[in-house]
């Protein structure tokens, strides 16, 4: 036994030496060709991963290939895939599956790290084929350059990815010397140098809060953070994202929001070629904020081509100086083609505001429409430029725009002096204020039972609306008020057509209505699902909410999408958990009793991250990954293995 015992102390020896001895480890699957990549399908395969990488062992090109959905909640405070002098140069599919991250922002604790990108990846500079596709990520990144797949972009295309969840930068140290205080924020990339975005979709709040008195680049973009070359095409931010940078009062221009790009500048612009494009992309709805410059597309523009890009009316844009529905602020000869905003509202707290662009410097305007509400500083406001500089007659460059959501379609330039809309024209003169009914259906009322619903609107900021019947017939006893509310009670069932209208600076709109009022039995035909909406909850906190039907007593259950993980719907509607992913998740239950036919309704939740002050988060230890962490794991192999035999 003594003998037995004596070896295996020696082979222990033996494998420590050989271990720390070699440069590398083994991948377990694959040979890191496009054929046979190497296999990722686990959390501590990706940190081996994130290893290997980083300490420049594969070879430039190598494939990858993710297997299956990974946490990686735990590794808080690690390096990303790709440092400065090893940046990833291969190919990582993700092949549909999704990583979840939990990236926390970095303190003056955490020297050793403060240059570390705050991302899955850090640098990609990858050639030919994609960089990064097929991969889904959900969670909270935070810190310096903050991201949802990428912090620097240097070469290689990211395409087909998404990510949902929270980012969110801040500065790292207020020190005047330290590169640390450049704080971007972007939901796939926070910063662009080349390459190609393609494809990719975000769903969620980008924030950054540069407050420090050295923080003066402060971007946040719902795609990317800031950009000066490469391209994004074809990429969507989803409804209800909230796009937001803030800063102190002595940052200017570099506060810049986007619901793409939060800021775009080209680094030659003496050529302002294709590089730093973005194109036929979407922004869907939600929310840009900047204490200086907000845009649908990009907060500004400093050359750069953004064509054929589109803003939805589910939006509103508030830059505190500048805002506009593609560009807060667009110059050194930008380009703004073929942009369409559906709608929205587009305003500027102090300075100007535009349905296309807020401030144009030096530029191209050219072949948009705009149908957004406008709302800016006195006369600095026009439905497709709010203020003009820098510009002389026709030199302007404003060219067969169109627009509805302004008195006029350029605000002012820089002699004061109103232009006469060149290159603008007025495509609803009858509706300048942009006024219209935004309700498309009323739902049923009962019989003998009191009945209130309120008409939902739209119109240019400053005017006052009022709601009457032009038409038909309420049931008996029904009114709208002045205020949009239909309301009161009737013993008549029936199908009662009528026209509404609303009116507001002499303009008139109107919409055709049905309201069907139910008898008692043909409204307990089914059950009634009576939830509207559910709480929103945060990671980490328990979380329960009680959905309610008519009758009540219903038997609940789970018909389509995705509960928050770490939720569950009991049978009696109760909906609770501790949630443990960020993100924006919809999903559909179910009610069903006997007697009744069942309904069916889809609802919302958005789980929000721990918050950047107040919070605990608890390290995991390190990078996980390294030489060190390898041979123990390897270790503890061998010696399973070895005392099997000994015993």
């Amino acid at each position: 036994m003594i003998m037995n015992m004596k070896k295996f102390l020696i082979l222990i020896s033996l494998i420590i030496v050989a271990v720390f001895a070699s440069s590398s480890f083994a991948w377990n699957v694959g040979s890191g060709t496009e054929t046979d990549p190497y296999v990722i399908a686990s959390a501590s395969d990706f940190s081996y991963f994130r290893y290997r990488i980083n300490s420049g062992l594969d070879a430039e090109g190598s494939y990858y290939r993710l297997s299956n959905d990974i946490q990686l909640t735990q590794q808080i405070r690690t390096a990303p895939v790709g440092m400065s002098n090893t940046p990833f140069t291969g190919h990582f599919d993700g092949q549909g599956h999704t990583i979840y991250i939990k990236i926390m922002p970095l303190n003056e604790d955490d020297e050793a790290l403060l240059s570390y990108d705050r991302a899955p990846f850090g640098i990609i500079s990858t050639t030919g084929d994609y960089a990064v596709k097929n991969l889904h990520v959900g969670g909270y990144a935070g810190g310096y350059l903050a991201a949802g797949i990428v912090s620097n972009l240097v070469s290689g295309t990211i395409q087909n990815c998404t990510f949902s969840g929270d980012i969110e930068a801040e500065p790292v140290l207020d020190d005047e010397e330290s590169e640390l205080h450049k704080i971007h924020a972007g939901g796939i990339a926070a910063n662009i140098r080349g390459g190609k975005i393609m494809s990719c979709d975000f769903s969620g709040n980008v924030t950054t809060n540069g407050n420090g008195f050295f923080s003066y680049f402060s971007y946040s973009g719902g795609i990317a953070g800031a950009m000066s070359g490469g391209t994004i095409t074809g990429c969507t931010v989803k409804h209800y994202s909230v796009i937001t940078a803030n800063g102190n009062s002595d940052s200017g221009r570099s506060k810049s929001a986007g619901g793409i790009v939060g800021y775009l500048e080209v680094d030659d612009l003496s050529t302002n070629n294709d590089d730093a494009t973005v194109s036929d992309c979407t922004f869907e709805g939600g929310e840009v904020n900047s204490e200086y410059t907000a845009g649908g597309i990009t907060g500004t523009a400093y050359g750069g081509i953004l064509k054929n890009n589109t803003v939805s009316e589910n939006t509103k844009i508030n830059g505190n100086t500048f805002a506009g529905g593609v560009a807060g602020l667009l110059s050194a000869g930008g380009l703004v083609k073929s942009n369409n905003i559906l709608g929205g509202l587009v305003s500027s707290d102090a300075r100007a505001a535009g349905g296309v662009v807020g401030l144009l410097e030096l530029g191209y305007v050219e072949d948009n429409d705009s149908r957004a509400s406008v709302s800016g500083s006195a006369s600095y406001q026009g439905g497709v430029i709010g203020e003009i500089h820098n510009h002389e007659g026709s030199s302007a460059n404003i060219k067969n725009n169109t627009y509805s959501g302004a008195a006029y379609g350029i605000g002012i330039d820089e002699n004061l002096l109103r232009n006469q809309d060149t290159g603008c024209k007025n495509t609803s003169t009858e509706n300048p204020i942009s006024l219209s009914i935004l309700t498309t259906s009323i739902p049923s009322a009962v019989v003998n039972t009191q009945y209130e619903y309120a008409l939902q609107y739209q119109v240019a900021s400053g005017y006052s609306v009022s709601w009457s019947k032009l038409s038909g017939d309420l049931p008996g006893n029904f009114a709208i008020s002045e205020n949009g509310v239909i309301s009161g009670i009737t013993d008549t069932s029936g199908v009662f057509p009528f026209v509404i209208g609303l009116s507001a600076a002499g303009i008139t709109v109107s919409k055709d209505f049905t309201l069907t009022v139910l008898t008692h039995s043909d409204a307990q035909s089914s059950v009634k699902i009576t939830s509207t909406i559910i709480p929103n909850g945060k990671i980490g906190e328990s979380y329960t909410t009680v959905l309610t039907s008519s009758p009540s007593g219903a038997y609940w259950s789970l018909s389509g999408g995705l509960l928050p993980p770490g939720l569950t719907l009991s049978s009696d509607g109760v909906l609770s958990g501790v949630p443990t992913v960020v993100g924006v998740f919809s999903f559909y239950v179910t009610a069903s009793m006997a007697s009744y036919s069942s309904s069916t309704q889809e609802f919302e939740i958005t789980i929000s991250a721990y918050g950047s002050s107040g919070s605990t988060v608890q390290s995991s230890g390190g990078g996980g990954g390294g030489c060190n962490s390898l041979a123990v794991s390897w270790l503890a192999l061998f010696a399973i293995i070895l005392r099997k035999k000994v015993s």
